[in-house]
């Protein structure tokens, strides 16, 4: 029998939580609102 592959996060990666993030997403809706409401558009690189 084969043993299971074990899989370790790159140093610097954490998991986040449906609590946690579903603050952090709410934070984020709020910033992003207030600086569209100043002229800024989202980007992403």
């Amino acid at each position: 029998m084969n043993k299971p592959l074990v899989f370790e996060k790159p140093n610097g990666f954490h998991d986040i939580l449906p609590g946690p993030l579903r603050r952090k997403g709410e934070l984020e809706e709020r910033i992003l609102s207030l600086m569209e409401k100043w002229g800024y558009e989202k980007i992403e690189t």
